[in-house]
């Protein structure tokens, strides 16, 4: 079998380009399909790749393997990025406050090195407003079953049917 770079051609298959660029060939049928790699498509599974592309890509590999290698770990001296952090409100002081990463709503968290606890600036307001529970009373006034008023809403309906079963004092005043 004589491979196409034998002939003269000025195209390599996939797998003549996998072997130079030394990679697998499901990475330069991934390239190709992505579109960062130029190739002609010629039927079924069959490619062609023009040399000029993969010489490109060889003498780009090359280039990445000249520089010198990244450095690993942490930088010394991060930035401060947004505000400074604040006030500990377990034991209300200013000093000794880092970041701590982030909470899973991406809030930023903080530890307090004085008295080693964590922290958010503001918390975020929990459960729902007024007008949602006034519009899931309405919608029950209304006939519609607690499954619609819950997809409607955006409400679990186990939710909906506390709200509707709760005594009357703390239901929200529905206008009629």
């Amino acid at each position: 079998m004589r491979s196409t770079s034998d002939t003269g051609s000025a195209y390599y298959v996939a797998k003549e380009v996998a072997q130079l660029l030394d990679c697998s060939v499901d990475t330069i049928y991934r390239r190709l399909s992505k579109g960062t790699l130029l190739g002609y498509l010629l039927g079924g599974s069959v490619w062609r790749i023009p040399k000029v592309e993969v010489h490109r890509l060889r003498d780009a590999q090359r280039k990445l393997k000249l520089r010198p290698p990244a450095k690993k770990g942490r930088p010394r001296f991060r930035p401060p990025v947004g505000q400074p952090p604040g006030t500990c409100p377990h034991c209300d002081t200013s000093k000794r406050q880092i970041k701590a990463g982030r909470n899973r709503t991406g809030t930023q968290r903080f530890l307090c090195r004085a008295c080693e606890r964590y922290y958010t600036r503001t918390s975020a307001p929990q459960g729902y407003s007024e007008a949602t529970r006034r519009e899931v009373l309405r919608l029950h006034r209304a006939g519609e079953s607690l499954r619609t008023i819950g997809r409607l809403v955006g409400v679990n309906h186990q939710t909906v049917s506390n709200w509707i079963k709760a005594p009357p004092d703390k239901k929200p005043f529905v206008a009629r």
